[in-house]
């Protein structure tokens, strides 16, 4: 399919170049009200040959455990001080989420709910892939709180519904990548079996804004673990989302790409960051390259965004070579991904 000749036209692109594969690795069915009918017809608007559907698991019950909410409410305290650091940070008033950390994740949780978003099962993903074979890619999802045996019982049930995938949330899932036994069982498993695992960094909405909040979705979190195992790791956001702080954790993103090879990255939620500053192309381009480099619109979560125009500022860089271009916007992924 390709990415349609009159959006590519709209930015002046050479004619002689085509885009003959265009993939976005990073969108969420019944998140804030989106249909899977409305993922499929956005990616067809968009002209993507393939898009990959994220699951989310998340242990409610977990949450409510002492020793979770103790240390939500200790990194949430910490971080307040941090808004008087932050450009506009007084909008984030406290009493809008409560004085505590495991307060703030459920009214936010709540208020996601409210926004018509919901919890995706492995199944879920697997019968939407099973709806539009020639178009979805399906990530499943497990949360490394759940027991052994239920974290095991999830790897396999995505293994055999044929899922590419796993994709975790340290933020709204909760556990610290460096310290969690469950997630390297998860790496371990992921390298065993070839599924790639697809891992948020950066900051994340609402109370996760504060970085205090998101310190686990720090990329460096992930080196004690990656020293061991080494399965096909994509790191969404490039450990750069943060409305307050653009770029939060992208330097650490790119060291540990430059470290570990398996190491990937994704583009949602980031691409104006990233594509629109000629200084961080480059920079990019000296430490990682963008042959590991994925396109990602993280539909519907940007506010105002489609995949349609996120792939429009993606293809319209003029800071990237045509082969780049190429990579990120679809050929990276069909190598990672075996499409």
């Amino acid at each position: 399919m390709g990415l349609p000749e009159t959006l590519i036209a709209g930015f002046n692109l050479p004619t002689a170049w085509d885009m003959s594969f265009v993939v976005d690795v990073h969108t969420h069915p019944h998140l804030l009200g989106v249909r899977p009918e409305d993922i499929v017809e956005e990616a067809r608007r968009a002209g993507l040959d393939r898009c990959v559907i994220l699951g989310i698991d998340i242990d409610l019950e977990a949450m409510e455990e002492d020793h979770i909410k103790k240390d939500m409410d200790e990194r949430y305290r910490e971080g307040l001080g941090d808004l008087l650091y932050m450009p506009g940070g007084a909008l984030f008033l406290p009493t809008i989420y409560g004085f505590y950390g495991s307060e703030a994740y459920m009214r936010y949780i709540r208020a996601m709910e409210a926004r018509g978003s919901k919890l995706v099962s492995n199944r879920e993903i697997a019968d939407m892939v099973s709806r539009w074979p020639d178009l979805l890619v399906g990530f499943g999802s497990v949360a490394p709180t759940r027991s052994e045996e239920e974290v095991r019982a999830g790897l396999r049930e995505a293994r055999s519904l044929g899922l590419k995938g796993i994709k975790l949330l340290p933020t709204l899932q909760w556990f610290d990548p460096s310290r969690s036994e469950n997630f390297a069982l998860i790496c371990e498993f992921c390298e065993r079996e070839k599924l790639v695992l697809l891992i948020h960094t950066g900051c994340d909405p609402g109370p996760f804004e504060l970085p205090s909040m998101s310190s686990y979705a720090r990329p460096s979190k992930l080196e004690p673990v990656l020293e061991v195992y080494n399965p096909p790791i994509i790191l969404a956001h490039m450990g750069a989302y943060s409305a307050y702080r653009p770029g939060i954790w992208l330097e650490e993103a790119l060291e540990l790409g430059m470290k570990f090879d398996n190491v990937w990255f994704d583009t949602s939620a980031v691409n104006r960051f990233v594509f629109g500053d000629k200084s961080i192309v480059e920079r990019i381009r000296e430490t990682v390259g963008f042959d590991r480099v994925l396109f990602g619109s993280d539909y519907p979560v940007v506010e105002g965004a489609t995949i349609r125009s996120e792939l429009s500022f993606v293809a319209g860089c003029p800071y990237l070579s045509d082969g780049e271009r190429e990579q990120v916007l679809g050929l990276n992924a069909r190598e990672l991904l075996g499409l």
